[in-house]
């Protein structure tokens, strides 16, 4: 048995308009190539821990959460904040001052001090940008002399705000829909909320003095450090955006058209794959090894709302299982085998299903999307994919989505010469 197909694991090549999986049998490399498409810049956060600007239709390899980097594939969004990184420009500075130039996260240097002005009230960064409904705000922060940053939105004429604790990197009270804190190394991390805003109302960043209190007085000594801040519309808060003068648009990516005929095996084979969804409210995302267009012929891993995936091979009277996850915004290994009459799935060490199906025929490609077509494209972050052409047992399929990454497995099992 052979692995056919490898895609990650610490393993990258990019390029524009492509980022690149292969084959090595016998030593002898063979790239399989995606189609990679974007059409705008982005952002990535890369090996030294900086946030960087890649170019149109360049793939993302993001090491934010994992020291050997993810593909980043994300929806369309817009940062709404004119000035993300300017806030002695267009912000509204309420009992604070702001100093620049000071170092950031992965050692940048375009942060800003956050000083509060001596007296009472709230000591705030604010912006009204004339928006409502569901919105996710967010900005980088780092304590100073002050543990506290809070972000806070309006709903139905009410404040709504969560605090963050920079010392302890832990959410406190938190009045928020939702809300996140990820660490980004050195004492920074990345706060994030979604409130239903209401229109007509500000956006703040603000700095405390403890866990639930906004408007304090202060020595003017107080202070915290912000950066890169990001408002946009929906239940998440993806890649920064950076803006200087007006909102900036991320378009939608797509990665597809890895493999071929010789890669895939009809008969027999494993479908391997390592990553997490990124909004687990964006239902039906999907990758898929098909023929291109039909629904008889594929492979799928849907995922969907609360935390499911659909495991499907084929379709009339297919292997079609619904599986319950602990969570996919969180990191899943997930093998699929199968033969002409039937299929399992292991996830995370564990056989979960087995059932029958049908025979498969003329498997051609691997898509981060639906079969056929542009829809239905996948959103999140993936370690790794691998293809093997035989079935693999069930000991080395617990073996593989349990405790090592399928490259380990060849290593270690030394799979390509059995």
């Amino acid at each position: 048995m052979a692995q056919k197909l490898k895609f990650g694991n610490g393993t990258w090549a990019t390029k524009e308009g492509s980022t690149l999986a292969y084959n090595s049998e016998n030593n002898n490399f063979k790239p399989l190539p995606f189609n990679f498409e974007r059409d705008s810049i982005a952002t990535r956060v890369n090996k030294e821990g900086l946030i960087e600007v890649v170019g149109k239709d360049i793939p993302r390899i993001d090491y934010t959460d994992s020291s050997e980097g993810v593909l980043l594939l994300e929806k369309a969004a817009t940062n709404l904040f004119p000035y993300s990184n300017k806030f002695d420009t267009d912000w509204n500075l309420n009992n604070i001052t702001t100093t620049n130039e000071q170092i950031g996260v992965g050692g940048s240097s375009d942060a800003w001090k956050i000083t509060a002005s001596s007296g009472s009230g709230e000591k705030k960064l604010n912006k009204n940008i004339l928006v409502s409904g569901n919105h996710a705000i967010s900005v980088y922060a780092k304590k100073g002399t002050r543990d506290y940053v809070y972000l806070r939105g309006v709903t139905n004429g009410g404040s709504k705000r969560t605090f963050f604790n920079l010392n302890k990197g832990i959410i406190e009270t938190d009045e928020a829909i939702s809300s996140q804190m990820i660490s980004m190394g050195n004492g920074w991390y990345r706060c994030e909320i979604v409130v239903n805003q209401q229109a007509g109302f500000e956006f703040y960043i603000g700095i405390a003095k403890d866990d639930n209190t906004a408007s304090y007085t202060d020595d003017g000594t107080g202070n915290i450090y912000v950066q890169y801040a990001q408002a946009e519309s929906g239940n998440i808060a993806s890649s920064y955006i950076p803006t200087n003068g007006s909102a900036v648009p991320r378009a939608a990516e797509t990665c597809n058209g890895a493999g071929n005929e010789q890669v895939f095996n009809d008969s027999e084979g494993v479908l391997y794959y390592n990553g997490a969804l990124l909004n687990v409210t964006d239902n039906d995302k999907r990758i898929s090894i098909s023929d291109g267009s039909s629904l008889e012929n594929r492979i799928l891993l849907r995922y969907l709302d609360d935390n499911e995936l659909q495991v499907e091979l084929g379709y009339t009277n297919g292997f079609s299982e619904l599986l319950n996850l602990s969570s996919t915004s969180d990191y899943n290994k997930i093998a699929v085998v199968y033969n002409s009459i039937n299929a399992s799935v292991f996830i995370n060490g564990f056989n979960f299903v087995t059932n029958t199906m049908n025979a498969l025929n003329g498997l051609s490609q691997l898509q981060f999307q639906r079969y056929a077509a542009t829809s239905k494209e996948f959103v999140g972050k993936t370690k790794e994919i691998g293809y093997y052409d035989t079935a693999l047992t069930d000991a080395e399929l617990e073996y593989m989505t349990s405790y090592r990454s399928l490259n380990e497995l060849v290593t270690e099992l030394n799979l390509n010469e059995l």
